[in-house]
């Protein structure tokens, strides 16, 4: 019949086809295992390029941290701003008095800080350049992710200024691995202090949700000089030389009074502006701003860590005015917690009443 006349041909044409098709998904399967080759390549170029043996000890998990990558970005990014000024920063004056200061050297230094530039964002603190160097471990780790940030030809201008750089960095942050032990050993004591159970009871006290957690990250510092303290919202950036005594320095008292003010910066732009229209309409913010930390830090901590036998008019304070503030703000807050109360609700107006009633200082 016509049907079986046919049936050759038409095995033939199938047989061709099946033919076709295994030699195309052949070549397919040699061009993915080249593509995954070229990319593991970078990878390793990446790793024996930047291997910085300092880790981070956490990636954004714990309260205090450091990063061996937001370290040198640290480092570079301070460098870069104060080459555009005229007076000696500390880290520009430290760097040139070890290394010196070539003219490439600069070059590298403006390359990398207009890159940088280019991608910070104008109304967020941080962006995505800046986290890849506080989010990683090393600084391989965060050329690896600022390579699926960045333009191709933006992430060579970034790997080739660190490539001039790294070696001088190194030799500075190297001591940093100090940081290490003593953090670990900060967190036990504090823990066991009470704090971390306290900043708990202040968080939900802000109603923040859990990615808005304070970090503090500690970068280096030449020693010798004071150690400096920047926030950028709730982040809290220590800037102490890592032979420095740390518990000494970042006292029980100190740290929860830091945690307390990343809490009122962790809040947007604008709820901060409606904030302060509220709080410090009738008075001054240096008025107020200590005493209400200490209520809500220290003496709170001390609350729950003494109970019945904390009294809080027998801790140390500045002056008269701010003894009476302090505990003046805790009673009140006190009762706010018991209540299940909130930051925005009648505590920020009963603050604002004391407000009126202070005399101008």
């Amino acid at each position: 019949s016509r049907g079986l006349l046919f049936l050759p041909l038409s095995f033939s044409l199938s047989l061709f086809l099946a033919r076709v098709l295994s030699l195309s998904l052949f070549f397919f399967f040699i061009y993915l295992s080249f593509l995954y080759l070229s990319l593991s390549l970078s990878y390793v170029y990446f790793s024996l390029f930047f291997s910085l043996h300092t880790e981070a000890r956490s990636s954004f998990k714990d309260l205090l941290n450091y990063s061996a990558s937001g370290d040198v970005f640290e480092l570079l990014t301070t460098l870069s701003e104060e080459l555009k000024t005229n007076d000696d920063g500390v880290i520009k004056k430290y760097w040139i008095s070890k290394f010196g200061l070539s003219r490439d050297e600069k070059k590298h230094l403006e390359n990398f800080q207009t890159i940088r530039m280019k991608y910070k964002q104008q109304f967020t603190p941080f962006d995505k350049f800046s986290l890849s160097f506080y989010r990683s471990k090393t600084l391989d780790e965060a050329v690896k992710t600022l390579s699926k940030v960045l333009k191709e030809e933006d992430l060579k201008i970034v790997i080739t200024s660190l490539r001039a750089l790294k070696s001088n960095a190194q030799k500075i942050i190297g001591e940093s691995s100090i940081f290490e032990g003593k953090i670990d050993q900060l967190e036990k004591i504090r823990k066991r202090e009470g704090l971390k159970k306290t900043y708990s009871k202040l968080f939900k006290f802000f109603s923040y949700k859990s990615n808005y957690k304070t970090k503090v990250f500690f970068t280096w510092w030449p020693e010798g000089y004071e150690p400096k303290i920047d926030f950028i919202q709730n982040i809290i950036f220590i800037k102490i030389s890592p032979l420095a005594d740390l518990e000494s320095f970042l006292t029980q008292k100190k740290l929860i009074s830091l945690l307390v003010k990343s809490l009122f910066l962790a809040q947007s732009p604008n709820q901060i502006k409606n904030m302060e229209k509220i709080l410090y309409k009738d008075c001054m913010q240096k008025d107020i701003e200590t005493s209400l930390y200490n209520a809500m830090g220290h003496l709170y901590l001390g609350a729950l860590t003494k109970r019945k036998a904390f009294d809080p008019h027998r801790e140390t304070y500045r002056d008269k005015r701010d003894h009476i503030l302090s505990v003046l703000f805790f009673d009140m807050f006190e009762r706010e917690i018991k209540n299940r109360g909130k930051f925005y609700g009648n505590f920020v107006n009963e603050v604002a009443n004391i407000c009126k009633l202070l005399p101008t200082s």
